[in-house]
Protein backbone atom coordinates (compact mmCIF):
# COMPACT_ATOMS: atom_id res chain seq x y z
CA UNK A 1 0.00 0.00 0.00
CA UNK A 2 2.88 2.17 0.76
CA UNK A 3 4.12 1.73 -3.03
CA UNK A 4 0.48 2.01 -4.26
CA UNK A 5 0.26 5.66 -2.18
CA UNK A 6 3.65 6.45 -3.96
CA UNK A 7 2.84 5.74 -7.24
CA UNK A 8 -0.85 7.88 -7.37
CA UNK A 9 0.88 10.84 -5.48
CA UNK A 10 2.86 10.79 -8.40
CA UNK A 11 0.56 10.39 -10.95
CA UNK A 12 -2.44 11.70 -9.64
CA UNK A 13 -1.60 14.25 -7.18
CA UNK A 14 -2.76 14.54 -3.58
CA UNK A 15 -5.87 15.67 -4.07
CA UNK A 16 -7.59 12.41 -6.22
CA UNK A 17 -10.20 10.33 -4.82
CA UNK A 18 -8.37 7.15 -5.27
CA UNK A 19 -5.19 8.94 -2.95
CA UNK A 20 -7.99 9.25 -0.11
CA UNK A 21 -9.10 5.41 -0.72
CA UNK A 22 -5.61 4.50 -0.48
CA UNK A 23 -5.18 6.75 2.79
CA UNK A 24 -8.72 4.86 4.02
CA UNK A 25 -7.28 1.17 3.15
CA UNK A 26 -4.26 2.02 4.65
CA UNK A 27 -5.75 2.69 8.23
CA UNK A 28 -7.69 0.04 8.16
CA UNK A 29 -4.54 -2.14 7.41
CA UNK A 30 -3.16 -0.46 10.83
CA UNK A 31 -6.39 -0.52 12.73
CA UNK A 32 -6.46 -4.46 11.86
CA UNK A 33 -2.45 -4.45 13.41
CA UNK A 34 -4.01 -2.99 16.56
CA UNK A 35 -2.15 0.22 15.73
CA UNK A 36 -5.17 2.68 16.35
CA UNK A 37 -3.06 5.58 16.18
CA UNK A 38 -1.69 5.14 12.55
CA UNK A 39 -4.47 4.08 11.73
CA UNK A 40 -6.46 7.66 12.53
CA UNK A 41 -3.32 9.48 10.76
CA UNK A 42 -3.92 7.49 7.59
CA UNK A 43 -7.90 8.05 7.31
CA UNK A 44 -7.67 11.09 8.37
CA UNK A 45 -5.67 12.16 5.42
CA UNK A 46 -8.02 10.52 3.67
CA UNK A 47 -11.33 12.69 5.12
CA UNK A 48 -9.01 15.40 4.49
CA UNK A 49 -8.58 14.67 0.60
CA UNK A 50 -12.42 14.22 0.22
CA UNK A 51 -13.12 17.42 1.58
CA UNK A 52 -10.64 19.52 -0.17
CA UNK A 53 -12.18 18.04 -2.99
CA UNK A 54 -15.89 18.97 -2.09
CA UNK A 55 -16.39 15.54 -2.31
CA UNK A 56 -20.98 14.54 -2.28
CA UNK A 57 -22.21 12.57 0.25
CA UNK A 58 -21.92 8.94 0.13
CA UNK A 59 -20.74 6.05 1.14
CA UNK A 60 -17.23 6.81 0.70
CA UNK A 61 -17.72 9.82 2.77
CA UNK A 62 -20.09 8.06 5.20
CA UNK A 63 -17.56 4.97 5.40
CA UNK A 64 -14.41 7.31 6.23
CA UNK A 65 -16.16 8.81 9.59
CA UNK A 66 -17.58 6.25 10.73
CA UNK A 67 -13.82 4.31 10.07
CA UNK A 68 -12.39 7.57 11.95
CA UNK A 69 -15.32 7.16 14.70
CA UNK A 70 -13.37 3.69 15.22
CA UNK A 71 -10.25 4.91 15.65
CA UNK A 72 -10.88 7.97 17.83
CA UNK A 73 -12.88 6.01 20.55
CA UNK A 74 -9.90 3.13 20.40
CA UNK A 75 -7.57 6.18 20.96
CA UNK A 76 -9.64 7.63 24.00
CA UNK A 77 -10.33 10.91 21.94
CA UNK A 78 -14.38 10.08 22.68
CA UNK A 79 -15.52 13.34 21.94
CA UNK A 80 -14.53 13.64 18.34
CA UNK A 81 -15.41 9.80 17.96
CA UNK A 82 -19.22 11.37 19.21
CA UNK A 83 -19.55 13.70 16.32
CA UNK A 84 -17.71 11.69 13.79
CA UNK A 85 -20.08 8.67 14.53
CA UNK A 86 -23.44 11.46 14.25
CA UNK A 87 -21.62 12.70 11.24
CA UNK A 88 -21.49 9.48 9.45
CA UNK A 89 -25.07 8.71 10.29
CA UNK A 90 -26.46 12.10 8.73
CA UNK A 91 -24.99 11.08 5.52
CA UNK A 92 -26.24 7.53 6.00
CA UNK A 93 -29.73 9.41 6.42
CA UNK A 94 -29.43 11.73 3.92
CA UNK A 95 -28.72 8.83 1.17
CA UNK A 96 -31.59 6.73 2.39
CA UNK A 97 -34.17 8.80 3.67
CA UNK A 98 -36.97 7.24 5.45
CA UNK A 99 -35.46 3.99 5.15
CA UNK A 100 -34.75 1.53 8.11
CA UNK A 101 -31.59 0.73 6.52
CA UNK A 102 -29.55 -2.06 8.54
CA UNK A 103 -25.55 0.19 8.39
CA UNK A 104 -27.85 2.21 11.45
CA UNK A 105 -27.46 -0.46 13.13
CA UNK A 106 -23.77 0.14 13.51
CA UNK A 107 -23.50 3.51 13.78
CA UNK A 108 -26.22 2.78 17.11
CA UNK A 109 -23.91 0.15 18.09
CA UNK A 110 -20.40 2.40 17.76
CA UNK A 111 -22.42 5.33 19.28
CA UNK A 112 -23.34 2.94 22.78
CA UNK A 113 -20.00 1.64 23.03
CA UNK A 114 -18.42 5.79 22.62
CA UNK A 115 -21.22 6.48 25.32
CA UNK A 116 -20.08 3.80 27.98
CA UNK A 117 -16.42 4.88 27.39
CA UNK A 118 -17.94 8.61 28.37
CA UNK A 119 -19.80 6.98 31.30
CA UNK A 120 -23.07 8.61 29.86
CA UNK A 121 -24.99 5.40 30.40
CA UNK A 122 -28.20 6.70 29.70
CA UNK A 123 -27.41 7.14 26.00
CA UNK A 124 -25.53 4.31 26.29
CA UNK A 125 -28.56 2.18 27.00
CA UNK A 126 -30.52 4.52 24.27
CA UNK A 127 -28.25 3.84 21.34
CA UNK A 128 -27.93 0.39 21.88
CA UNK A 129 -31.86 0.18 23.04
CA UNK A 130 -31.64 1.63 18.41
CA UNK A 131 -29.81 -0.81 17.56
CA UNK A 132 -31.14 -4.27 19.00
CA UNK A 133 -34.83 -2.49 17.78
CA UNK A 134 -33.78 -1.53 14.13
CA UNK A 135 -32.44 -5.54 13.84
CA UNK A 136 -35.41 -6.89 15.01
CA UNK A 137 -37.61 -4.94 13.13
CA UNK A 138 -35.92 -5.23 10.02
CA UNK A 139 -35.35 -8.78 10.79
CA UNK A 140 -31.55 -9.32 9.98
CA UNK A 141 -30.47 -12.17 10.24
CA UNK A 142 -26.42 -11.59 10.94
CA UNK A 143 -25.66 -13.06 14.17
CA UNK A 144 -22.47 -11.31 14.35
CA UNK A 145 -23.85 -8.31 14.63
CA UNK A 146 -26.71 -9.24 17.11
CA UNK A 147 -23.34 -10.68 18.98
CA UNK A 148 -21.65 -6.97 19.54
CA UNK A 149 -25.11 -5.65 20.24
CA UNK A 150 -25.11 -8.46 23.35
CA UNK A 151 -21.72 -7.14 24.12
CA UNK A 152 -22.56 -3.88 24.03
CA UNK A 153 -25.45 -3.95 26.61
CA UNK A 154 -23.18 -6.03 28.49
CA UNK A 155 -20.69 -3.30 29.13
CA UNK A 156 -23.30 -0.92 29.48
CA UNK A 157 -24.90 -3.39 32.30
CA UNK A 158 -21.09 -4.30 33.55
CA UNK A 159 -20.56 -0.28 34.28
CA UNK A 160 -23.85 0.44 36.19
CA UNK A 161 -23.50 -2.85 38.52
CA UNK A 162 -26.38 -4.63 37.00
CA UNK A 163 -23.81 -8.09 37.11
CA UNK A 164 -26.71 -10.54 36.62
CA UNK A 165 -27.49 -8.93 33.49
CA UNK A 166 -24.03 -8.36 32.22
CA UNK A 167 -23.23 -11.96 32.92
CA UNK A 168 -26.54 -12.76 30.76
CA UNK A 169 -25.48 -10.56 27.80
CA UNK A 170 -21.68 -11.69 27.77
CA UNK A 171 -23.08 -15.45 27.80
CA UNK A 172 -25.45 -14.51 24.96
CA UNK A 173 -22.17 -12.62 22.88
CA UNK A 174 -19.90 -15.77 23.84
CA UNK A 175 -22.48 -18.57 22.54
CA UNK A 176 -22.68 -16.39 19.14
CA UNK A 177 -19.42 -16.50 18.80
CA UNK A 178 -18.74 -19.95 19.57
CA UNK A 179 -21.07 -20.86 17.32
CA UNK A 180 -19.70 -18.50 14.43
CA UNK A 181 -16.07 -18.62 14.76
CA UNK A 182 -14.76 -21.76 17.37
CA UNK A 183 -12.56 -21.39 20.23
CA UNK A 184 -9.51 -20.37 18.94
CA UNK A 185 -10.92 -16.65 17.47
CA UNK A 186 -9.98 -12.90 18.56
CA UNK A 187 -13.70 -12.65 18.96
CA UNK A 188 -13.65 -15.31 21.41
CA UNK A 189 -10.85 -14.56 23.46
CA UNK A 190 -12.44 -11.28 23.92
CA UNK A 191 -15.83 -13.07 25.23
CA UNK A 192 -14.51 -14.52 27.54
CA UNK A 193 -12.41 -11.65 28.74
CA UNK A 194 -16.00 -9.93 29.49
CA UNK A 195 -16.96 -12.97 31.60
CA UNK A 196 -13.67 -12.85 33.31
CA UNK A 197 -14.47 -9.28 34.30
CA UNK A 198 -17.81 -9.61 35.64
CA UNK A 199 -16.50 -12.64 37.57
CA UNK A 200 -14.08 -10.09 39.19
CA UNK A 201 -16.81 -7.59 40.40
CA UNK A 202 -18.94 -10.37 41.94
CA UNK A 203 -15.39 -11.28 43.92
CA UNK A 204 -15.10 -14.63 42.14
CA UNK A 205 -11.34 -14.69 41.55
CA UNK A 206 -10.92 -18.18 41.13
CA UNK A 207 -13.58 -18.11 37.79
CA UNK A 208 -12.06 -14.80 36.97
CA UNK A 209 -9.11 -16.31 36.75
CA UNK A 210 -10.18 -19.23 34.05
CA UNK A 211 -11.90 -16.84 32.00
CA UNK A 212 -9.22 -14.29 31.78
CA UNK A 213 -6.17 -16.98 31.43
CA UNK A 214 -8.32 -18.59 28.40
CA UNK A 215 -9.02 -14.93 27.26
CA UNK A 216 -4.96 -14.25 26.87
CA UNK A 217 -4.34 -17.77 25.42
CA UNK A 218 -6.27 -17.40 22.63
CA UNK A 219 -5.91 -13.59 22.10
CA UNK A 220 -1.97 -14.52 21.75
CA UNK A 221 -2.67 -17.95 19.44
CA UNK A 222 -5.29 -15.49 17.17
CA UNK A 223 -3.49 -11.78 17.44
CA UNK A 224 0.03 -12.55 18.27
CA UNK A 225 1.65 -11.07 21.60
CA UNK A 226 1.92 -7.77 20.43
CA UNK A 227 -1.93 -6.43 19.81
CA UNK A 228 -3.70 -3.97 22.22
CA UNK A 229 -6.51 -6.52 23.01
CA UNK A 230 -3.55 -9.00 24.24
CA UNK A 231 -2.60 -6.29 26.84
CA UNK A 232 -5.90 -5.74 27.99
CA UNK A 233 -6.15 -9.52 29.03
CA UNK A 234 -2.33 -9.44 30.26
CA UNK A 235 -3.98 -5.99 32.18
CA UNK A 236 -7.30 -8.07 33.35
CA UNK A 237 -5.98 -11.51 34.50
CA UNK A 238 -2.97 -9.30 36.85
CA UNK A 239 -5.76 -7.40 38.74
CA UNK A 240 -7.25 -10.96 39.51
CA UNK A 241 -3.91 -12.15 40.49
CA UNK A 242 -3.53 -8.62 42.60
CA UNK A 243 -7.22 -9.41 44.37
CA UNK A 244 -5.55 -13.06 44.71
CA UNK A 245 -2.65 -12.15 46.65
CA UNK A 246 -0.01 -13.38 43.35
CA UNK A 247 1.66 -9.83 43.50
CA UNK A 248 4.86 -10.70 41.21
CA UNK A 249 2.78 -12.23 39.01
CA UNK A 250 0.39 -9.37 39.08
CA UNK A 251 2.81 -6.57 38.62
CA UNK A 252 4.96 -8.92 35.72
CA UNK A 253 1.68 -8.83 34.00
CA UNK A 254 0.75 -5.42 34.04
CA UNK A 255 4.40 -4.84 33.17
CA UNK A 256 4.04 -6.72 29.71
CA UNK A 257 0.51 -4.85 29.44
CA UNK A 258 2.38 -1.80 29.60
CA UNK A 259 5.29 -2.65 26.89
CA UNK A 260 2.54 -3.70 24.37
CA UNK A 261 0.24 -0.40 25.00
CA UNK A 262 3.10 2.14 24.44
CA UNK A 263 4.64 0.13 21.32
CA UNK A 264 0.44 0.95 19.57
CA UNK A 265 -1.37 3.34 21.52
CA UNK A 266 -0.27 7.32 22.18
CA UNK A 267 1.17 7.64 25.31
CA UNK A 268 -1.79 9.76 26.49
CA UNK A 269 -4.06 7.43 26.21
CA UNK A 270 -6.59 6.19 29.22
CA UNK A 271 -5.20 2.38 29.03
CA UNK A 272 -1.67 3.30 29.38
CA UNK A 273 -2.76 5.39 32.51
CA UNK A 274 -4.53 3.24 33.90
CA UNK A 275 -1.80 0.32 33.87
CA UNK A 276 0.46 2.97 35.51
CA UNK A 277 -2.36 3.21 38.19
CA UNK A 278 -2.75 -0.14 38.48
CA UNK A 279 1.23 -0.66 39.13
CA UNK A 280 1.47 2.63 41.43
CA UNK A 281 -1.63 0.89 43.45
Amino acid sequence: WEKALDLRLKTLGPFHIDVSKTYNNMGTIYHFEGNYKRAAEYMEKSLAVLLKLNAPEDDLLKDIYFNLGQEYAKTSNFEKAELHHLRAIEIQKNLHPGEDDPILIESYIALAQCFNSKETFQKAFEFSNKSLQLYKKIKHNDLGLYAVIQETFGFTNLYTENLEKASTHFKENLNIVLKLNGENHNLTANAYSNLGLVEQRKGNFKQSKYYQELALEIGIKSLGKEHPNVASYYNNLAITYNYNGDYDLALEYFKQALLIYNKCLPAAHIDIATVHRNIGG
